[in-house]
């Protein structure tokens, strides 16, 4: 049996990691959490009894908590640091070059994409470094479609502008050229729903989005764009959902993807760095245009490869996997021998 850790969870932004803190506590480990702000701690006390109190220190993002974490534990202490997509964005960058290395095991990637940029960017040594792909629980969204999923289209989540909401309604107003019938579901919250995009310096930014709702209303889309806001929980919302969009100008790994493929639904994505590394070369396109072709040679024909599709996700993404690898990570103990 393997032997039961005290383990640290800590981060300022949780959700990513839930699955894997439940499947600690199944292996009997103990697992605690430490809440930190974005750029600072929340609860110093709290944070300098954790350090003391657990054997592994899992810190969620390479921001403040995994910096802070990098200063204040003895050598003894196993430190893991996950690495996302914002560490290497504009507002981030700050954190990572104070992180202390000496006081890391391991820092995990979610795309390799992102890890080769730390590593130049951060000039990380590479052995440090490795990649562990998100986690996708494909069961959990494996549900039929519902009638109006064939001419629905969807986006999740339009923050920031990189997201590209303006591709989405190119692709919607070309298709609507031939077949009136089609929508897009906008998923989540909108920039004026976060407190970050009334910063001064994010002006721009609203304007862009304040021309693409303009071009809903110039265009007569009012009724077949439907601003649908966050839910948690999104499995049983795929059903309507037939096409999945990726239209952004980079990610790390796009959750919606694999997620959407993993309910039956066919991705669309605007080819980004790394999109075919993570997923089949044939997912990705070159642009609105050769989208557009795709699903118009595709739409008579019913949508067969979504199995194959979805075996994809499950063989190099499946929930039990990707545990299993972050699990040897985190504790250096091999469950299988």
């Amino acid at each position: 049996a393997s032997v039961s850790k005290k383990i640290v969870i800590n981060g300022h932004d949780l959700k990513f990691v839930a699955e894997y803190e439940s499947y600690l506590k199944k292996l009997g480990h103990e697992v605690r959490r430490d809440h930190w702000g974005w750029g600072d701690p929340l609860n110093l006390d709290r944070s300098k009894a954790l350090s003391d109190w657990g054997d592994i220190i899992f810190s969620e993002w390479g921001l403040a908590n995994a910096v802070w974490y990098s200063e204040n534990i003895s050598e003894d202490k196993r430190h893991i640091i996950r690495i996302h997509l914002q560490e290497i964005n504009q507002r981030a960058r700050k954190f990572p070059p104070q992180i202390n290395l000496q006081y890391v095991s391991k820092i995990v990637f979610i795309a390799e994409h992102v890890r080769n940029t730390a590593i130049e960017m951060f000039d990380w040594p590479i052995e440090k470094t490795m990649t562990i792909s998100n986690f996708v629980d494909v069961d959990k969204f494996s549900m039929s479609k519902s009638e109006e999923a064939s001419r629905t289209m969807a986006i999740v989540g339009i923050v920031p502008q990189r997201k590209r909401l303006d591709r989405a309604i190119d692709l919607l107003i070309a298709l609507r050229k031939t077949d009136k019938t089609w929508r897009l579901i906008v998923k989540g919250n909108l920039p004026h729903d976060y407190a970050f995009m009334h910063a001064p310096g994010r002006s721009k930014e609203l304007e862009y989005y304040d021309t693409q709702y303009e071009r809903i209303r110039t265009n007569g889309l009012e009724d077949s764009v439907l601003f649908e806001g966050y839910t948690p929980s999104l499995p049983y919302w795929y059903r309507k959902v037939g096409y999945i969009i990726s239209s952004s100008d980079f990610e790390s790994f796009h959750y919606s993807i694999a997620e959407g493929v993993s309910s039956g639904s066919i991705p669309l994505i605007w080819k980004w760095e790394g999109s075919e590394d993570l997923y089949p070369k044939d997912w990705s396109r070159e642009g609105t245009e050769d989208i557009v072709r795709f699903i118009n040679e595709i739409k008579d024909v019913s949508i067969s490869d979504e199995s194959e599709n979805r075996a994809f996700i499950e063989e190099n993404y499946g929930m039990m996997k990707i545990l299993n690898q972050l699990h040897v990570e985190t504790t250096g103990v091999n469950l299988d021998g």
